[in-house]
């Protein structure tokens, strides 16, 4: 249904612009009807080319319909009550180009119906009930070019069914219920270069699908069930642009899957369920621009594996399970702009892990396991303008001090809100909100913890000192008493002192 109405929507403007409510004062040469009209006119207005029935309770397209209007190049049934089309309905139509019956009732499409329409350059028969289609419904379409057959129920094709069209360019089968189809399904139609399969129900793609297509520029198998995918399913890739694999049941991909594609634009693979990529699985996309891992069960990435997406912009490794970030994942990535690790389980950052990145205008962070960050966490993004950080357990002690500061100072850049999870007394406080005194002092600090000592400078910006920070490593069994701030800067150089003896 939202389809349909999103269908209308656009049909709409156009309709007002080409007919509006005179067609003879806006379109010369076009006729509409409208839910008044029930059967299809025997006579027309003079010169008519292209005719519309919109919203018309017309059931059937009986029989010779048109046959004294030959001079029809185009014929639309959109929203109609049509449920069926008999045998030669369109004969004597030898100049028409376009036939499209949209949102109506068709259940079948009868043997011959399209018989003789060699000039027919566009046939689109989306949004009915249409259940199989049979070998021979479209005999005889020889210059067709734009097939669509999307949002239907087709469960089944015949072998053969679309053998005659071997000058189809666009062949558009989505949002139907597809299982399976064959390895020759489509195997004359040798100049196609856009196949839409996605919403279907299919498991696997038979081996050699794609064999006689070398000019696939769009191959779409999203929102499938597919588990498995051979590494040549499409041999010829050399004007691939568009591949999207995302929402099916991926658990993993073959080595090399991805050589060959020197113009692939855009690769989805979000919503799957990898838990690894193999080392070699991109060969040199220079123009690759997106690529998505969003919502699969990665726990790393290759180290070097994404170095030849050289002109990558967008990374979404968004809702996957990294617990830990290396910085050679992002080698060869200096033109990204965008990365996105939302949603994640990592824990820590150091300094150098975005090295590589220093393109990198956003950064989301957000909903990961992050309670501290070192001040110097993204010093090397010069680029940053947007961070996201909410969502993580941020434990608000005098450990994370420093990074409140540095939160303060580039308040500018934050698009989400940073609050305390912990302890209880300032849970849900934004950090950068309080005053240094307002952090809890604990009496031992975590293991991997560093030792801040400050002197005090005087600052605007806060009512209490800046620090400048000093770092000492604590050992691990160390038992300390956080100071009040102004207790800190004298009682610090003393304790670092003693720590550098020990």
């Amino acid at each position: 249904m939202p389809q349909l109405y999103s269908f209308l929507f656009l049909l709409l403007p156009w309709l007002m612009g080409c007919c509006g409510q005179a067609p003879s004062e806006r379109c010369s040469n076009c006729e509409v009807f409208d839910k008044t009209v029930t059967s299809v006119p025997a006579t027309l207005k003079p010169g008519i080319k292209e005719l519309f029935f919109v919203s018309s309770p017309v059931n059937t397209i009986p029989k010779g319909a048109f046959f004294t209007n030959p001079q029809l190049e185009k014929i639309e049934f959109l929203k109609t009550t049509t449920n069926s089309i008999e045998a030669g309905a369109f004969e004597g139509l030898e100049k028409l180009t376009k036939i499209e019956i949209s949102s109506a009732q068709l259940d079948s499409i009868p043997l011959g119906v399209f018989q003789d329409l060699t000039n027919l350059k566009t046939l689109v028969l989306k949004i009915n009930n249409i259940q199989s289609l049979q070998r021979g419904i479209f005999d005889g379409l020889v210059n067709l070019k734009d097939l669509q057959l999307h949002i239907n129920n087709i469960t089944s094709i015949e072998e053969g069914t679309f053998d005659q069209l071997q000058n189809l360019e666009v062949l558009h089968l989505a949002n139907n219920k597809l299982t399976s189809v064959s390895s020759s399904l489509l195997s004359e139609l040798k100049k196609l270069k856009t196949i839409r399969f996605y919403d279907n129900e299919l498991t696997s793609l038979p081996a050699g699908i794609f064999d006689n297509h070398q000019d696939l520029t769009e191959v779409a198998l999203q929102n499938n069930k597919i588990s498995d995918i051979q590494s040549q399913l499409i041999p010829h890739n050399e004007k691939l642009v568009k591949l999207f694999l995302d929402n099916n049941l991926l658990t993993e991909l073959p080595p090399q899957m991805f050589h060959g594609f020197p113009v692939l634009k855009i690769l989805t693979l979000h919503n799957n369920q990898l838990t690894h990529l193999p080392p070699n699985l991109f060969g040199d996309m220079p123009r690759l621009n997106e690529l998505s891992f969003k919502s699969n069960n990665l726990t790393s990435l290759p180290l070097g594996g994404l170095g030849g997406l050289s002109k990558l912009r967008k990374l979404d490794l968004s809702d996957n399970k990294f617990e830990d970030l290396v910085k050679e994942y992002f080698d060869g990535l200096e033109k990204v702009t965008d990365l996105n690790l939302q949603k994640n389980l990592i824990k820590s950052i150091s300094p150098d892990i975005f090295d590589k990145l220093k393109s990198v205008t956003t950064l989301k962070l957000s909903k990961n396991q992050l309670k501290w960050l070192p001040d110097d966490a993204f010093n090397s993004l010069p680029k940053l303008s947007k961070l996201y950080l909410d969502g993580n357990p941020w434990h608000c002690d005098c450990n994370l001090i420093p990074f409140y500061y540095w939160l303060d100072s580039q308040s500018s850049i934050l698009k989400s809100q940073v609050k305390c999870a912990t302890p209880e007394s300032l849970k849900e406080k934004e950090i950068i909100s309080l005053e240094e005194d307002d952090f809890i002092w604990p009496t031992t600090l975590p293991a991997t913890t560093v030792l801040y000592t400050t002197t005090p400078v005087l600052t605007t910006a806060k009512t209490t000192t800046l620090p400048t920070t000093t770092v000492t490593v604590l050992p691990r069994a160390f038992v300390l008493v956080c100071f009040p701030p102004l207790t800190r800067a004298f009682v610090f150089p003393a304790l670092s002192l003693l720590l550098s003896a020990l």
